[in-house]
């Protein structure tokens, strides 16, 4: 008779061993990240190998937000800019930075004020592009009082622009959230209400799309025509003219 184990067990147990170790080191890490990020931002001395580590950590976190944003702080957080000015990175003076931000990813103020500028100042949005034969992508973007645009990923827009001038085909989706309307979800949470707005662009153009014709393309299902059940806490509009020119 052989006294060699059964391997499955064996290998069941290793794994369960290897998931709660794996728990527990997950749990460490996070909160050892949150210890740094609240000292961070309260100013606290950061000591030891693994809390510099961590700040570091952040603070590279942050900068690849910085430059995915083309330089706006907007997006950095409370901790992310803790964690740069603990790393001597000033978002305001681009003489800090530990990188240069390529052309294509410096904010595309042009197309995002046309896509928003007419929904008001103070608001924010998220505008999502569909261009055909690729996949699609999405961007925040909030406008200031003044009505300039702080614009989440830049190249969405740069890549968008692009797109339109070469006469690509595909269509834009932009969502404006009303933070004073909101809709309390089967989790309890409170959702904004959303007014979304559409337009379709093709040979170099873009065409603005009726409230009545954005609702059929967002309830229909592309595969059978049949309708769905319309999204909750949204409104349908008439999408605004955008000319690129």
């Amino acid at each position: 008779m052989s006294n060699q184990q059964p391997q499955e067990p064996i290998k069941a147990a290793k794994g369960r061993r290897e998931r709660r170790n794996g728990e527990t080191y997950r749990t460490e890490t996070d909160e050892l990240f949150e210890k740094v990020g609240q000292k961070l931002v309260s100013g606290g001395a950061i000591r030891g190998y693994r809390e510099e580590g961590a700040a570091m950590d952040l603070a590279a976190q942050a900068a690849r937000v910085l430059y995915a944003s083309g330089g706006s702080a907007t997006w950095v957080g409370e901790v992310g800019l803790a964690a740069l000015k603990w790393a001597g990175v000033d978002p305001q003076n681009p003489g800090t930075w530990p990188f240069e931000i390529p052309e294509e990813l410096m904010p595309s103020q042009g197309l995002a004020g046309k896509l928003t500028g007419p929904a008001g100042p103070g608001r924010e949005h998220i505008i999502t592009t569909f261009v055909t034969g690729r996949r699609c992508h999405s961007s925040a973007v909030k406008v200031r009082e003044d009505m300039s645009c702080d614009v989440e990923l830049p190249r969405v827009l740069s890549a968008l622009e692009n797109a339109v001038s070469g006469g690509a085909t595909g269509s834009v989706i932009l969502r404006t959230f009303d933070h004073s309307r909101t809709y309390t979800a089967q989790s309890g949470a409170e959702i904004p209400y959303k007014t979304v707005r559409s337009w379709y662009f093709h040979d170099g153009m873009f065409e603005a799309m009726t409230a009545a014709e954005t609702f059929d393309a967002a309830c229909t299902d592309t595969a059978t025509g049949e309708l769905l059940s319309p999204e909750p806490a949204v409104d349908y509009a008439d999408a605004w003219e955008i000319t690129l020119t």
